[in-house]
């Protein structure tokens, strides 16, 4: 009864342990352990069905089951042995074993016909539990061999792990050892004692636990991993291996090539010091995100990369251990290097650019300053006296000086235009404007430039185009112009004619098609692809004497795409061209134009003469190093009846703001020792300034493109740039003595 008791005891705790094993174990060589478990289970079944068996019959079929401990189970415990010792299973091992222990099994089950194991058996009870009393065959020798083949073999892997270092430590060893003498033993006591019952199931469950036991452990590394990595050292993957406290568990050829230093280390052992240490274990603290960033190290000629990669395992994702993995990155890294050479010279290249673009636009500031300072002392004396030359003849030399200048700072404008889109930071002011004013203003600029040659210049406006638009009105009207200064200047004879039409494009939108038609020298057909070039004039030789930068269209082309336009160039060599221009704009006023030579002929719009502002009761200081511009400065604005006074430095301005109130301050920029924003940091820093609420307004001859943003972030109200258009001036100071300020 006892018996019985004790076998159904030890079936239900490989129950459980198999229900553990099934629970903690997910990988694919779990089918070893299982498979080991679950036999356990069925030989400790057979052994209480054998103590409960009620007949000769019973008893033998479940001593007939119990046979599978000798054979498949012995078998199983071999595999879970070499998996654990981290020795690759071969199909040579599990062929020739299968086939032997079929043989004995089946021996088993036919021994009643055959005799071959048990020539006699006779039930018998001991304690009110069942045995047989059994005289044995002629192959019960040898299948006693077997079993202790089936015991030697594992025993013999345990021992050749130890001795070769594999990948299990010394206590796994000695649990395995231990086990598999505990069981050689318990069958010798049974027999030598005479027990009366097979003491063995207790050791198979023991079995059991032991290596439920090392199954735990060496999931600190994972014993799908060293499969994985594994297949011996013929894998092109190395690996090296720490459990969870940072102890060396194992590596493989791979890894040992690359860093021998591995072989200095103890299994099961922390390490001490050295490379492995400092980049390797050193950094098993690491946040998850910084373990798993690879390193790369050059190594016995190749480039390798090292990855740390905790290992997780269980439902909540544990981490148990490390894995190193260690690869051969050369060609990647070799092909990285490259890319990285390329990347550099690339980064040069921007460099290169970005360093010429910047040399460029300081070129293109100090040659603005450098002849924008002498033009504004020839256009504003020139000014000057034509306003007080009496002598038609002298009148007539002033005003040839006066176009030839402004031919010349329009080409400077051009460049300065060009620099500005080029840098990108050209901005397009919108704003509602007339009609009627941009078409008569562009009118009045060319028609007396035309007459001049003599040409006929014809103005067509269609009648429905709405009356007010919304765009940036000052690039449209430039646009135009340059497209009619060009047919102007390329006509000898004839006509040029300016068209203005509209197409709607929904109810709040319009195109405004601007179409501009000459019977000039033409352009042959082969030139208008290159017509919008920089720097490019077409059929040079012809128009070797006709002025211009080649900069007008370039500047043209990209000021219209940047209204979201188009333009378009139809010619005929020898006879004529046509540029047809479609700008997008917003509506205002939907009223139509109507009749616009009537219109224009009641407009004053650029017909008056010009009448000056009254700024007699304003005090002006105008501050420049350059005593001629001085005197530019206060003879345009002598018309204003202003009070101006004049100073050559930074400092003398200073000294001046404190003594008396201005109401505006014209400073120059480029001034020596203490230039005009510095002048203005310190006048607005003043305490006993009396121009605390003065206007200061800057005078530059630095005209290219970001320049009104650097006054306006440095605290000027304004700028004027040079040469001083009179009118500028005048309506600068209007605007911010009425206080309409920016």
């Amino acid at each position: 009864m006892y018996i019985s008791l004790l076998y159904l005891t030890l079936f239900f705790l490989s129950l459980f342990a198999t229900f553990l094993l099934v629970y903690n174990i997910s990988n694919k060589r779990a089918s070893y352990y299982v498979v080991l478990f679950t036999l356990v289970t069925v030989v400790c079944l057979a052994y209480f069905a054998y103590s409960t068996a009620l007949d000769t019959g019973m008893a033998l079929t479940a001593n007939q089951f119990s046979y599978i401990d000798g054979t498949f189970m012995q078998m199983f415990f071999l595999f879970c042995v070499l998996d654990i010792c981290g020795i690759e299973i071969k199909k040579a091992y599990g062929i020739p074993l299968t086939v032997c222990n079929l043989f004995f099994l089946l021996l088993a089950f036919t021994t009643q016909r055959t005799g071959l194991l048990y020539k006699t058996y006779e039930i018998g009870f001991y304690k009110d539990s069942a045995h047989l009393d059994v005289e044995f065959g002629p192959l019960q020798v040898v299948f006693l061999f077997w079993v202790v083949f089936n015991t030697v073999v594992p025993m013999g892997m345990i021992i050749y792990s130890i001795v070769r270092k594999k990948k299990i430590s010394y206590k796994y060893t000695l649990a395995l050892g231990g086990l598999e003498v505990a069981i050689v033993s318990l069958y010798f006591i049974e027999r030598a004692f005479n027990l009366g019952f097979d003491i063995l199931p207790c050791g198979y469950v023991l079995m059991e636990f032991v290596i439920l036991g090392i199954i735990h452990r060496i999931a600190l590394y994972d014993g799908s991993q060293i499969v994985l990595y594994n297949s011996e050292d013929r894998r092109e993957f190395g690996y090296i291996i720490f459990d969870i406290k940072k102890n060396y568990v194992g590596s493989n050829m791979v890894a040992r090539f690359y860093f021998p230093e591995i072989n200095n280390l103890a299994i099961d052992r922390p390490v001490s010091g050295g490379f492995i240490k400092d980049e390797f274990v050193d950094r098993l603290s690491m946040s998850v995100k910084e373990l798993e960033s690879s390193r790369v190290y050059s190594r016995e000629g190749k480039e390798v990369v090292c990855t740390i990669k905790p290992y997780r395992h269980g439902p909540k994702s544990t981490v148990y251990g490390y894995i190193i993995e260690i690869r051969d990155d050369t060609e990647q890294q070799r092909l990285i290097q490259e890319l990285n050479k390329v990347n550099d010279e690339l980064e040069k290249a921007v460099q290169s650019a970005v360093d010429a673009s910047k040399a460029k636009s300081e070129f293109l500031a100090s040659m603005s300053h450098e002849i924008r300072t002498p033009m504004n002392a020839v256009l504003g004396m020139n000014e000057i006296a034509l306003r007080e030359c009496k002598d038609e003849a002298i009148i007539s030399y002033l005003k040839d000086i006066q176009n030839a200048g402004s031919t010349l700072l329009t080409i400077i404008n051009d460049i300065l235009d060009f620099s500005k889109i080029e840098a990108g930071k050209i901005e397009l002011i919108k704003d509602e404007y007339e009609t009627l004013y941009l078409i008569n203003g562009v009118k009045n600029i060319v028609e007396a430039k035309a007459k001049e040659k003599n040409l006929d210049f014809v103005v067509d406006v269609d009648s429905n185009i709405p009356s007010m638009l919304y765009g940036d009105e000052g690039r449209i009207r430039q646009i135009i112009i340059n497209i009619l200064n060009n047919a102007v200047k390329y006509t000898r004879e004839g006509k040029v004619e300016f068209i203005v039409n509209s197409e709607t494009i929904t109810d709040d939108k319009v195109n405004i098609i601007i179409a501009v038609k000459d019977t000039g020298i033409g352009i042959k057909e082969e030139d208008i692809p290159v017509l919008f070039d920089s720097f490019s004039r077409v059929d040079e030789h012809k128009n070797s004497r006709i002025e211009g930068t080649g900069l007008g269209l370039a500047i043209t082309q990209r000021l219209v795409k940047m209204m979201q336009g188009s333009i378009k160039v139809d010619s005929v060599y020898g006879e004529g061209t046509t540029f047809t221009i479609r700008i997008p704009q917003k509506v205002v006023d939907a009223a139509p134009l109507y009749d616009y030579e009537a219109k224009a002929g009641d407009s004053k719009a650029g017909n008056e003469k010009y009448t000056h502002i009254d700024a007699s009761d304003l005090e002006i200081l105008v501050v420049d190093d350059n005593k001629l511009n001085l005197t530019v400065a206060k003879g345009l604005l002598k018309p204003t009846k202003a009070k101006v006074d004049t100073c050559l430095s930074g400092a003398e301005c200073l000294e001046k703001i404190v003594q008396k109130h201005y109401d505006f301050v014209l400073l120059d920029h480029m001034m020596p020792k203490m230039d005009g924003i510095e002048t203005l940091h310190r006048a607005k820093a003043l305490e006993d300034s009396k121009c605390k609420d003065t206007v200061f307004i800057a005078l530059t001859a630095n005209a290219i493109s970001g320049v009104k943003e650097l006054y306006m972030a440095e605290g000027f109200d304004d700028y004027v740039s040079k040469p001083i258009d009179n009118k500028c001036l005048e309506a600068t100071i209007e605007k911010y003595r009425k206080g309409a300020a920016l």
